[in-house]
């Protein structure tokens, strides 16, 4: 993504590693329907789809979570094995805990 592309609503948060990545929902125009998230260990962030419902985002989540740990111990896991890893560790329960971001009135 392009810093112009990044712009978008910060949720929360998620620490790999012991590094905190911010969780940001990125505009439609960005995907082009595409992908539903994208994680940046440069950015130290994960972009998500805006439009995914619960369920979708959740595992989105833990996917794009799967690719950070891979990159940061370099082990260039394929996306076909992040998509089966993520959807067996989901479907067994498995969730990323996000520290979810105050509303803007409750951080004044």
């Amino acid at each position: 993504m392009n810093d112009s592309e990044k712009d978008g609503k910060v949720i929360g948060t998620v620490e790999v590693f012991g590094m905190r990545h911010n969780v940001a929902e990125v505009a439609d125009t960005v995907w082009k329907s595409q992908w539903m998230g994208r994680a940046s260990t440069q950015d130290l962030a994960v972009y998500m789809n805006p439009d995914l419902k619960e369920d979708a985002r959740d595992e989105t989540l833990l996917h794009e979570v799967l690719h950070l740990v891979s990159s940061h111990m370099k082990l260039e896991i394929k996306e076909q094995d992040v998509t089966v890893l993520s959807f067996g560790l989901y479907s067994a329960g498995c969730r990323v805990k996000m520290a979810k971001m105050p509303a803007v009135e409750e951080r004044q």
